[in-house]
């Protein structure tokens, strides 16, 4: 009766009856869940068909939506990732090279406890653990007890980057003035936290050297690290650049991303855009993105070999970073950090080299 209510629920929808009943027979839920569960994921085979083929027809659709349910669930691939990876044009040899987004959440979380995960996803435990890195003032804000410690902020601040403590991908980001002639830091506090914690940041002044790509978003550098208990080393590396309006520079906020050669710092390959889109310049300052050199590499190189020393106690970690007048500074660290963006800009998988670098036993290890 459960895939019956399923299929009725799904028939006005382009993805075949069989396909919409393998999609619910694969999400281990109860016939309610299920169903929410059915319609998120139907939402998004939508949404990708609308934002890289616009033009399909009511045929095409249909035969996309098979596709793309199809790879979901034998190579792990979210809808997005089956255009971004160009997987019409691969065989199962090639898109078994790939690792997906579902595929790395599920490898990458087996490599250790919920607690060590959740210290990464707080934010300020990794900030407090990896303080003299981060080298700015942070402070969290919960209750009435801090709101001495963001006044005192706001005297030794001109403007504060303000983060909602439990987002990501730079959702809910925006920059505070601190001296703005009405500014009110009482008021300013009790509105900050009646949607919840948030983090209020010291704002990273970037070096010019890197402002050049979109002065409005600090454009940092994503660098992944695998330490395996006497080397550190580098996995994959790119810039990821602001565009448009955009005070941040994530990849999912509209950003750009172009792969860095981890040995020399050079950008090795055009820009590239979630939404599908390549830049060989910046759309907005028009600066060339092929063979720029990243500033002062081997100072980026040392910080990201003594912070992952200091995380010995987790393999794998991407680590955002960006540069200031005064060297190179983290902003987060990750510790499930995405392989998406490498495989976008390299354009071909990177199982072979993740494998290699992880070791087999430890990135397939069993739950």
């Amino acid at each position: 009766m459960f895939l019956k209510d399923v299929i009725n629920k799904l028939k006005e929808n382009p993805v075949p009856k069989p396909l919409a009943a393998l999609i619910a027979l694969a999400l281990p839920s109860r016939a309610a869940g299920r169903i929410e569960k059915v319609n998120i994921y139907m939402q998004k085979f939508y949404d990708a068909i609308a934002q890289f083929v616009p033009e399909a027809s009511a045929k095409q659709k249909r035969s996309l939506s098979r596709k793309l349910v199809y790879n979901r669930f034998v190579y792990q691939i979210a809808p997005a990732e089956y255009f971004l990876f160009s997987f019409e044009n691969l065989n199962d040899h090639g898109k078994r090279t790939y690792i997906g987004d579902n595929e790395r959440w599920y490898r990458f979380s087996r490599m250790n406890t919920e607690e060590i995960f959740d210290l990464f996803d707080d934010k300020y435990k990794t900030y407090q653990l990896l303080k003299d890195y981060f080298k700015r003032e942070i402070i969290l804000l919960k209750d009435e007890n801090d709101l001495p410690a963001f006044k005192a902020f706001a005297q030794t601040h001109e403007k504060a980057l303000i983060k909602p403590y439990n987002e990501s991908l730079g959702r809910g980001v925006y920059v505070m003035d601190l001296r703005e002639p009405e500014f009110d830091a009482e008021t300013a506090f009790h509105s900050l936290i009646e949607n919840g914690n948030v983090l209020v940041e010291e704002l990273i002044v970037q070096s010019n050297e890197l402002a050049v790509f979109h002065p409005a978003s600090v454009n940092s550098v994503r660098y992944c690290t695998f330490f395996d208990g006497n080397e550190v080393w580098g996995v994959h590396s790119f810039l990821r650049m602001g565009s448009g309006d955009s005070v941040v520079d994530n990849a999912g906020a509209g950003g750009i991303f172009a792969m860095i050669d981890i040995e020399t710092g050079i950008i090795i390959t055009a820009g590239h855009s979630k939404a599908g889109k390549t830049f060989i310049v910046h759309p907005d300052s028009g600066v060339q993105i092929v063979g720029f050199h990243i500033p002062r590499w081997e100072e980026l190189l040392k910080l990201v070999d003594n912070a992952a020393r200091l995380v010995s106690f987790h393999p794998y970690v991407g680590w955002d970073l960006a540069l200031t007048d005064n060297g190179w500074c983290i902003i987060e660290a990750n510790a499930r950090a995405q392989l998406s963006a490498s495989q976008i800009c390299d354009e071909r998988g990177r199982r072979k080299h993740i494998e290699d670098i992880f070791g087999k036993d430890l990135l397939y290890k069993k739950g």
